[in-house]
């Protein structure tokens, strides 16, 4: 499941969009544009691409902003020069400009919208300004007027990327689609990794997070498809939906020993996983997390007491879950603390269709497991 934006993000972006939108549309030369108490937003553009210079006026009022999606998709677009009038670049403004090499942040950009310069297969470095007092850029990579927050990697980034110390938060798609990293690392500053921040880095064989990190957004590392292993850290405490799903490569995953909640889809379809330790601090596995993982052939949960829907279903090479005291599932043989200590035996001829209803109506939607027996 593709990390989901905010409702409150989404609006805003909606009802900026609604507002240009309303406003009566003009056309200079190769420019779409709207004016406003005597400032142009230039919302599209029609132009032969190449080396594009913006210019700092249109009949005869400032180029003050630029729109949502204006440059969306202008596959032929290879350089662009913002005006120093320039004040704000809109949500997906230059999104999917797949020839865009480099860009410079002028003096003064006060506003970069959500996901301004994604998926620019060819962008390799973004230069801020020097004078500019709301973003920075250091190795080709945005952040913000202090380093603290890191906006955007140029998803033509190449190789192994270290996150500089000081940053403690990595923004939602912040790297996604650096489908040519192979290692990225995070300091020990970092404490909050966004929704998608790494989603689609197909290539990426390594992740090493730094010892503070507390949450993991959704999506976060979504199809990381080379990705052998991961360690999270003890302080983590939250990790989003289908946080590692279709890490393909993915052979042993770690959970930190304060995550408490195994949330939906989290590594669903990690086709390669063979070893996952999951702590005694885990409490719930959800809904199709570990659904088709089918190299898994045993997990232990010590301190699982609920089970969601289809958490293990298709994992056909599972045969041993050891459970922990806290285990209950209506109507099964693990009904006291003694038998849910013990180790349940899937057999092999079945794939493990795991749910653990809390009555026998939520026990027809899914399918449960099997009567246990020692191991």
């Amino acid at each position: 499941m593709i990390a989901r934006r905010s409702i409150c993000s989404e609006l805003a972006r909606l009802l900026t969009l609604s507002a240009l939108l309303a406003l009566p549309v003009a056309v200079h030369a190769q420019f779409s544009y709207t004016t406003l108490n005597d400032e142009i937003t230039i919302t599209g553009y029609t132009g032969p691409g190449g080396d594009l210079v913006i210019p700092d006026t249109i009949n005869p009022f400032p180029v003050v902003a630029i729109g949502n999606s204006a440059f969306s998709s202008k596959t032929s677009l290879t350089a662009v020069t913002f005006p120093a009038s320039l004040t704000s670049i809109g949500s997906y403004a230059f999104t999917s400009c797949s020839s865009l090499t480099n860009l410079t942040i002028p003096e003064n950009i006060g506003g970069i919208g959500y996901r301004a310069f994604s998926q620019c297969d060819k962008l390799t470095n973004i230069t801020v300004d020097a004078a500019n007092i709301t973003y920075s850029s250091s190795d080709g990579v945005l952040f913000n007027s202090d380093a603290t927050t890191l906006i955007q990697c140029p998803v033509g980034k190449v190789g192994i990327y270290l996150v500089p110390d000081g940053v403690s938060v990595i923004e939602d798609y912040a790297l996604s689609h650096c489908g040519q990293l192979t290692s990225v690392t995070t300091p020990d500053s970092v404490i909050n990794i966004g929704d998608g921040a790494f989603l689609f880095c197909r290539n990426v064989t390594e992740i090493v997070m730094g010892i503070n990190v507390v949450s993991i957004g959704e999506s976060s590392f979504y199809f990381c498809s080379d990705l052998t292993s991961i360690a999270i850290p003890d302080s983590v405490t939250s990790m989003g939906l289908s946080v590692f799903a279709k890490c393909t490569s993915l052979g042993s995953a770690s959970i930190g020993g304060n995550v408490s909640i195994i949330e939906e889809s989290a590594f669903e379809e990690c086709a390669g996983l063979t070893n996952v330790v999951i702590p005694v601090s885990t409490t719930h596995i959800s809904d199709n997390a570990f659904r088709l993982c089918v190299s898994l052939p045993n997990v232990s949960i010590p301190g699982v007491s609920s089970i969601g829907d289809r958490a293990f279903q298709s994992c056909s090479a599972l045969t041993n879950v050891a459970f922990g005291p806290d285990w209950k599932a209506s109507g099964s043989a693990r009904s006291t603390p003694a038998a849910a200590s013990q180790t349940c035996r899937f057999p092999k001829v079945s794939p493990a269709l795991a749910t653990a209803p809390s009555s026998r109506a939520a026990a027809s939607a899914g399918s449960t497991f099997p009567t246990a027996s020692p191991a």
